[in-house]
């Protein structure tokens, strides 16, 4: 018998638990709704007066001067140029060239004619990178004149006078 009373207190027991839980979250809730329009009601009267009011009660403020213009970019431009991976025309044996280049402009749209003939300029610096051998470029004239000749393509493709420079910041031969 003794066994049959402990299940039916155990029964009560969970059963009263739920109904406190169950009626708990409404009245949770009741006291939280309550809390957070006190404290929508202390933030609305220490807030200063709306600006429709405010502007009614002071005087007009006075003109103040338009910030200044932001200073222009006088500096010149870099285009950064993926890098190259081409081989060489040696005909004696293989050779591949690993080449990054970065394109200097003192033009403002220069980054823009970029990218718009992006697709045209790596073509043709890929033609002419492939067109060298490695005895070209291997010394430091031979690497001077391949600038030159990158700047000249670029200006052929972009707008004469717009590119003013080429500068290797990556530079394998193998």
């Amino acid at each position: 018998m003794s066994r049959k009373i402990e299940r039916v207190m155990g029964s009560v027991l969970v059963g009263l638990g739920l109904v406190a839980f169950g009626l708990g979250g409404p009245v949770f809730s009741q006291v939280n709704v309550a809390y957070a329009e006190e404290k929508k009601a202390e933030e609305k009267k220490a807030a200063p007066p709306a600006p429709a009011e405010a502007a009614k009660s002071a005087p007009p403020p006075a003109a103040k001067p338009a910030p200044p213009p932001p200073p222009v970019k006088s500096g010149p431009t870099i285009v950064d140029l993926d890098p190259f991976l081409v081989n060489l025309a040696d005909t004696s044996e293989t050779r591949f060239a690993k080449i990054t280049v970065k394109i200097e402009s003192r033009t403002p749209d220069f980054s823009q004619s970029m990218d718009e003939h992006l697709h045209q300029v790596r073509d043709s610096l890929l033609m002419l990178i492939s067109s060298k051998r490695y005895s070209d470029i291997r010394t430091v004239e031979g690497k001077l004149e391949l600038r030159d000749n990158i700047v000249e393509r670029v200006n052929a493709i972009v707008g004469e006078g717009k590119a003013t420079a080429a500068y290797f910041t990556d530079f394998v031969v193998q």
